[in-house]
């Protein structure tokens, strides 16, 4: 669908409005609140210098779905990374469940120095959109909240250090939402990640989209909430974000 009809389909949705509050409320009560994930920091061991990892923003960055940090997001991340380099890993999360890119600008980015360690990341990748999408954020407030959200980001860590954006998933894949609200919501991720790229674009921030092949609507990738991912989902998306990290730190390969 091309961004123009993306944009025409937002008003005809008011006509579904009591539809889709209803399903809302519904899928709000039925769907089980799962709890983030232990441990805010780690380490995967190999050689050279420690590369350091950041993770910042949503339930996703939190590693909701899984136990520990080590199956979620930042610690399979790592773990790839240390992989292919043989380098050492040191993970941090910076990340909320809820966390919209304003609030995730406003309390969680303060989170990724930490004085007391010198602890600083060689680079961030940021999950945030699906709670603005949730809570209807208009577009053009959305993409004011990613500017100021990057340059936080930015003037927390330094220029120099890559930060890549985790594009929006593929709501459509999504088992926890009935029709017709998956579709509109698919329908506004699509859009709204697209705003994402865009914004990212002109920061100078990396956006690496969530192909829909790599979300599978199988119990296999998603946790028991149907809606966030398990230990084999993180693995997945894990998977996509390799190549942009080693991409973006050069000075990993053949350390």
């Amino acid at each position: 669908m091309t961004e123009y009809a993306m944009r025409l389909a937002q008003p005809a949705n008011l006509l579904l409005l009591p539809v889709l509050l209803a399903q809302g409320g519904l899928v709000r009560r039925r769907t089980p609140r799962l709890p983030e994930a232990e441990a805010d920091t780690g380490l995967v061991a190999g050689s050279g210098p420690v590369l350091r990892l950041a993770v910042l923003g949503d339930s996703l960055a939190a590693g909701v779905g899984v136990a520990h940090n080590s199956a979620g997001l930042a610690g399979q991340l790592a773990a790839r990374v240390a992989a292919s380099t043989g380098r050492a890993v040191s993970w941090r999360v910076a990340a909320r469940t809820g966390a919209t890119a304003l609030s995730t600008a406003r309390e969680l980015t303060g989170r990724l120095v930490d004085p007391s360690t010198r602890w600083r990341p060689d680079i961030v990748v940021v999950s945030v959109g699906i709670n603005d999408l949730l809570a209807y954020r208009r577009v053009r407030a959305w993409r004011a909240d990613l500017t100021a959200l990057l340059h936080a980001v930015r003037s927390r860590v330094g220029a120099a250090v890559p930060v890549l954006a985790l594009g929006i998933p593929p709501l459509r894949r999504f088992p926890a939402l009935p029709q017709p609200l998956r579709g509109v919501f698919a329908v506004r991720a699509g859009l709204m990640d697209r705003v994402l790229a865009r914004t990212c674009a002109g920061l100078d921030v990396g956006h690496v989209p969530l192909p829909a092949a790599r979300i599978s609507d199988s119990t296999e990738f998603f946790a028991t909430d149907r809606f966030h991912p398990s230990a084999v989902g993180y693995r997945e998306l894990a998977a996509e974000l390799t190549a942009p990290v080693l991409a973006r730190v050069p000075a990993a390969r053949g350390a």
